[in-house]
């Protein structure tokens, strides 16, 4: 089993492009480091990913809680959809053991700065995966109880 599979094994999700999934798992310190193609690393689908997951959340928190006012449902929201909190998800599952790096981030400990997987596009719509990643093993869910 290539490393590909093990973490679709392990987040219980098989993605629809996986060239989307090893683009998304692809630092731009490897990119770099490799002369691959300019936008090919996880960048642009770690902003995308971003965007998804706050308006995922928003949603949720919207319907969880009919009585917050919109200040409260804000705060909320950005101490889920934070980079401590997607560090967190991330950990929780070794993410990192799945990135590409560079051999200078390899060295400065790059593994654990990890942030997010971000959002992968898939052929009819969003792979929804830091989204999927949190829910599927209940991490989400504990930042969001109140």
């Amino acid at each position: 089993m290539n490393k590909l599979q093990e973490f679709q094994e392990i987040i219980g999700y098989h993605f629809r492009q996986e060239g989307l999934l090893r683009q998304a798992l692809t630092h731009s310190s490897y990119a770099n480091e490799r002369h691959m193609k300019k936008l090919y690393n996880n960048e642009r689908l770690e902003f995308l990913g971003d965007a998804v997951l706050e308006i995922v959340t928003s949603e949720h928190l919207y319907q969880l809680h009919p009585e917050w006012a919109e200040g409260e449902l804000t705060r909320v929201r950005a101490s889920i959809v934070c980079e401590q909190t997607l560090a967190f998800c991330t950990r929780a599952l070794h993410l990192g053991d799945y990135v590409l790096l560079s051999k200078g981030e390899e060295h400065t400990g790059g593994r654990e700065k990890i942030g997010s997987l971000g959002c992968v596009r898939g052929g009819d719509g969003c792979d929804l995966s830091g989204w999927r990643i949190c829910t599927r093993k209940g991490i989400y869910s504990s930042f969001c109880v109140a």
